[in-house]
C-alpha cells in the first residue's frame, strides 16, 4: 500500500511539473507604447525584465512633460500603470500579440479610453500646420529683451513692426496660465505667432514675450501669482510706448486667459494700456474657477 501511494505521488508530482512548464510566461512589455488620450500624444517608455523589478516613465510631448515615473504592474494580462502627481492612472490589457495594451486613463472624476501600441521607433511624420507664419514676412521683426524693474527680471520677446510709414498703434500679447512661450506653443500650434503676423500686416506693431523663467527670459515662474504678471504686463506696456514710431496713446494690451487678468489688473493702475482685448479671460472668481477646472479635468 505504501509502494502505490508513493508511486501515485510521484506521478501526480510528475504530472503538475509538466503541467507547469506548459504555461509560458507573458512576454516581456520591455519598450515604447505611444497613444493618445483625445489630442494629446503620451508616450510610455517600459523596462520589464525577467525577475526584475518593473519601471516606466511617461512623456507628454504637448506639455513639454518628460520621463514622469510611473509605478508599473502587471499581473497576468493586466496592465496598470500609475503616476502620483497629478494623480492619474492606466488600467488595460495586453492584446494576444503582445502589441497592444487596451483600456482608460483615469484622471480626476474623468476616464479616458486609450490604446498604446508597441513602437518601433520610426520618426512620428510632423503635424502640417499651415496658418504658422513661414518667412520672408513683409515687416520688420527683431529679438528684444525689456526689463521688469519692480521684480528685476529681464524679459524676451519679439517686437514686430509694420514695413509702412509710422506711427502706428502698438498692442502686448499676455499668455495664459503656465508657463508659455512668446507664441503660446501648444501641441503644435502657435496662436499668438498667427496673431502677431496678422496685426502686423494690418499696421499694428506687436509685442509678445516669453513668460518668467521660459525660453530666453530670466526669472522663474514658480510662486509668482497674477499681481506678479500684472507688472510684467505694465513693463512690457511700457517699454512698447517708449519705441519711437508708436502713437503713444494707442498702446493696448491683449490678453488671453490669466493673460486677461493680468490685462485688466494693468488697466486699473497709473499708465494703463489705452485699450483691452480679452480672449477666454476668467469670468467667475479666482477661488471659484479652480473648483471648476478640477471637476472638469
Amino acid at each position: 500500500m505504501q509502494t502505490f501511494t508513493r508511486a501515485f505521488l510521484a506521478a501526480l508530482l510528475g504530472c503538475t511539473v509538466i503541467g507547469a512548464k506548459a504555461q509560458t510566461a507573458p512576454a516581456s512589455l520591455t519598450g515604447d507604447w505611444a497613444g493618445a488620450v483625445g489630442p494629446i500624444d503620451f508616450m510610455m517608455h517600459l523596462a520589464d525584465p525577467a525577475g526584475g523589478a518593473r519601471t516606466a516613465t511617461l512623456d507628454i510631448p504637448a506639455q513639454h512633460a518628460q520621463g514622469l515615473a510611473l509605478q508599473f504592474t502587471a499581473p497576468g494580462d493586466s496592465v496598470y500603470l500609475r503616476l502620483a502627481q497629478p494623480a492619474a492612472q492606466f488600467a488595460g490589457r495586453r492584446s494576444a500579440d503582445g502589441q497592444q495594451l487596451t483600456g482608460e486613463w483615469k484622471q480626476g472624476l474623468r476616464a479616458f479610453p486609450l490604446t498604446l501600441t508597441r513602437t518601433t521607433g520610426a520618426a512620428k511624420p510632423t503635424a502640417r500646420r499651415p496658418q504658422t507664419p513661414l518667412p520672408p514676412f513683409p515687416y520688420q521683426s527683431a529679438e528684444v529683451t525689456f526689463k521688469n524693474e519692480k521684480a528685476n527680471v529681464t524679459l524676451a520677446g519679439t517686437y514686430t513692426v509694420p514695413a509702412d510709414m509710422g506711427p502706428f498703434p502698438a498692442v502686448v500679447l499676455l499668455t495664459g496660465s503656465g508657463p508659455e512661450d512668446r507664441n503660446e506653443t501648444i501641441l503644435g500650434h502657435q496662436p499668438f505667432a498667427v496673431l502677431a503676423d496678422y496685426l502686423t500686416r494690418h499696421g499694428i506693431a506687436v509685442l509678445r514675450f516669453d513668460d518668467r523663467g521660459v525660453g530666453q527670459s530670466g526669472g522663474t515662474l514658480a510662486g509668482t501669482t497674477s499681481a506678479d504678471y500684472t507688472t510684467d504686463a505694465q513693463a512690457a506696456l511700457a517699454w512698447l510706448r517708449a519705441q519711437p514710431g508708436i502713437v503713444k496713446n494707442h498702446v493696448g494690451l491683449l490678453g488671453h486667459s490669466q493673460g486677461g487678468t493680468a490685462a485688466i489688473g494693468a488697466a486699473q493702475q497709473a499708465g494703463g494700456p489705452d485699450f483691452l482685448v480679452l480672449l477666454a479671460a476668467p469670468g467667475l472668481p479666482g477661488d471659484e474657477l479652480i473648483v471648476q477646472q478640477s471637476l472638469a479635468v
